[in-house]
């Protein structure tokens, strides 16, 4: 079966908020799988009537409302890849010229975001082997955070004997008798 689409998708993750344009107190979380100028794929963890009008709320990266649109579902079916969710097409009932803007701009915010370089990973400092497992790379963080439970052992186990040295000299004791 070809698909004749009017416009490229393009795969990427994104937050999403639907609610049924007839009860908009039922909002369901969704996840975004692809979008396009015309519309997009979400998964959801409820079935949606097809047909149905629904409002979306599509988030950028950093969790804000990046707009919301209406749109009218075309399809949904329990996802192939047996996770209990439904996969749910919904094409944007965009008619004016300044909300087709919006949603090109959110498509192109979220190719931006698709298309950063990750951040390379740090390479370890050292390589801790042991008896019964392989050998584990430390990054610079984990060995900070090593070190900084080391100190904090010395200064509670001094604060520990002082505090006892201090007790037993005010019960005319020692350590040593």
């Amino acid at each position: 079966m070809h698909e004749r689409r009017r416009h490229k998708r393009i795969k990427c993750g994104f937050k999403a908020l639907v609610m049924p344009s007839q009860n908009a107190r039922i909002r369901l979380s969704a996840f975004g799988i692809d979008i396009s100028e015309g519309g997009l794929k979400l998964s959801l963890a409820s079935n949606i009537i097809v047909g149905s009008t629904v409002i979306v709320h599509l988030y950028r990266p950093n969790g804000e409302v990046a707009m919301s649109i209406m749109g009218d579902v075309v399809y949904s079916r329990i996802s192939p890849n047996k996770t209990g969710t439904y996969e749910t097409g919904i094409k944007f009932s965009v008619s004016n010229i300044a909300d087709r803007k919006r949603v090109v701009e959110y498509v192109n915010e979220i190719v931006r975001e698709k298309n950063k370089r990750p951040e390379p990973e740090l390479e370890p400092m050292f390589r801790i082997t042991g008896k019964k497992r392989k050998a584990q790379d430390v990054t610079p963080q984990q060995m900070s955070l090593f070190v900084f439970v080391i100190i904090m052992w010395i200064i509670l186990t001094v604060a520990f004997f002082y505090v006892i040295g201090r007790y037993l000299d005010s019960m005319n004791m020692s350590f040593f008798r």
